[in-house]
């Protein structure tokens, strides 16, 4: 006697086998792997993974492996904002170690070119702080931080000391430049940015414009253009 068939699979008696690859009991064909990360790509991680705190490089890890997030467009998206308050005391203690520097007051200026020779050191490392956490913080891609950034280093960047020869005072006039210049990056790549809002743009104008008035036109350029869309 001949067992009758269905589609979709055979029939045996009162149970069904299903066709191989046909529902949850046939054969899964797993999905492909991912592609290999690029050279390039390698690169823009390390960057933005240098600018976080071991802490959070390890919150952050352990969060991409419990959601399976683990590629470069899951991982850069559950990346926090950079750790800066860690920043701020190096910077601090790092000007300080300048002050210490300093020969006795009571034995001369403390500003001259031989109370600058006692504390070249301190100033070298003071300006190597600044630039390499400015570089990281650059390179993170949280433009918001570039400004929590540069909030941390001007009150430290006035507070150090001026020194009578015009020649050593010359590395605050390229620390300025440098926060001018990468707070315009960041206002530009935050104007250009969709997904910021009329409101942050204009609160950034009115918190930083003052200071790095370069940015003003920019952003005011991306609001304009933002209301004209709304209409």
């Amino acid at each position: 006697m001949s067992l009758p068939h269905e589609e979709g699979g055979e029939t045996l008696g009162k149970r069904q086998r299903p066709d191989h690859g046909a529902g949850p009991a046939g054969l899964v064909v797993p999905p492909p792997p991912a592609p290999p990360l690029t050279d390039a790509a390698i690169k823009r991680l390390r960057k933005r993974l240098n600018a976080l705190s071991a802490a959070q490089l390890a919150d952050m890890l352990v969060d991409a492996l419990t959601s399976g997030a683990l590629t470069e467009g899951g991982l850069l998206g559950s990346m926090p904002a950079p750790d800066l308050r860690a920043v701020g005391e190096e910077l601090a203690a790092a000007n300080r170690a300048i002050t210490r520097a300093l020969p006795n007051s009571r034995w001369g200026s403390s500003t001259d070119n031989y109370a600058y020779r006692r504390a070249s050191s301190a100033v070298t490392a003071f300006k190597r702080l600044i630039s390499s956490h400015a570089k990281a913080v650059e390179a993170s891609g949280h433009w918001a931080s570039v400004f929590a950034f540069c909030d941390l280093v001007v009150p430290e960047l006035n507070g150090t000391i001026t020194w009578d020869s015009p020649s050593h005072n010359t590395w605050q006039v390229t620390t300025a430049k440098m926060l001018d210049r990468i707070t315009l990056k960041a206002a530009k790549a935050m104007a250009k940015e969709p997904t910021t809002g009329v409101e942050e743009l204009e609160t950034l104008v009115e918190e930083y414009g003052e200071a790095y008035p370069e940015i003003v036109q920019p952003v005011e350029a991306a609001v304009a253009k933002r209301q004209r869309t709304t209409k």
